[in-house]
């Protein structure tokens, strides 16, 4: 990119967890962006404690950070649960279960709770474990335990504000703001708002759910754009949307 066509171009804001980004920054200056990459989650795995010689129905990851924070506790604790039925929430979190070996299922159709409640075999399990971050969405255990099906929630990893972050910011935010931030979920947008103080809803924010969409708009007069999930195909053809909108 030329000097020139640099101060033009579109700057945006990523603020997926430490190395998460990195394939998406790199294909949003392939589009002609400024990437400014600025973590608005840090992940701390959590200890957990399971039943001995218990294991569930189906097994359920919904993200990437559950498979590799709860695998290895799994593998540790409980004995024989890879040869239980796994699935996925969406395409990312199933790669992250295929590098580590184990065979699981994703959604026929959409990448997100609903979709994976959809599944017949979500309509016939008798008990389903769910790996997941703590006060992770509980979509998911309140349908099923609607439905009569037993759910185990098994925190492994929490998410907390990274300590720069707010710092990193500000000084962003003075010097040079971003005119998109892309926020990948409820807590990260919620991190963002506290992170950017009063200047919060000057970028446009882009979301990967109608529920952070149905959230973010209780919070104040603010412009979303919404992609149709979170990996870095779907975040990127966003963009190239807002950029022709932007022409």
């Amino acid at each position: 990119m030329t000097e020139a066509a640099a101060r033009t171009a579109p700057h945006v804001l990523v603020g997926r967890p430490e190395g998460r980004g990195s394939g998406l920054q790199l294909r949003l200056r392939q589009q002609g962006c400024r990437v400014s990459n600025v973590p608005l989650l840090a992940i701390a795995p959590c200890p957990v404690e399971l039943p001995e010689g218990e294991l569930p129905d189906l097994l359920v990851f919904v993200s990437v950070s559950s498979v590799e924070h709860g695998v290895p506790q799994l593998d540790q604790k409980a004995p024989g649960w890879r040869s239980t039925r796994c699935y996925a929430v969406g395409p990312a979190t199933m790669q992250a279960l295929v590098e580590q070996g184990i065979e699981a299922q994703t959604p026929r159709q959409g990448s997100n709770s609903e979709a994976l409640l959809a599944e017949p075999a979500f309509h016939e399990a008798g008990h389903v474990w769910v790996v997941r971050g703590r006060d992770g969405r509980d979509l998911l255990e309140q349908t099923l335990r609607a439905r009569g099906c037993e759910v185990r929630l098994i925190d492994v990893y929490e998410r907390t504000l990274p300590q720069t972050a707010t710092s990193v910011i500000t000084e962003l935010m003075q010097r040079d703001p971003p005119q998109m931030v892309i926020l990948t979920s409820v807590q990260s947008a919620r991190n963002w708002r506290i992170c950017a103080g009063a200047a919060w809803n000057i970028p446009v924010l882009l979301l990967v759910s109608t529920r952070m969409q149905q959230e973010i708009q209780g919070w104040g007069k603010v412009q979303l754009c919404l992609s149709q999930g979170a990996s870095d195909e779907a975040l990127l053809d966003a963009v190239v949307a807002w950029q022709e909108q932007m022409r």
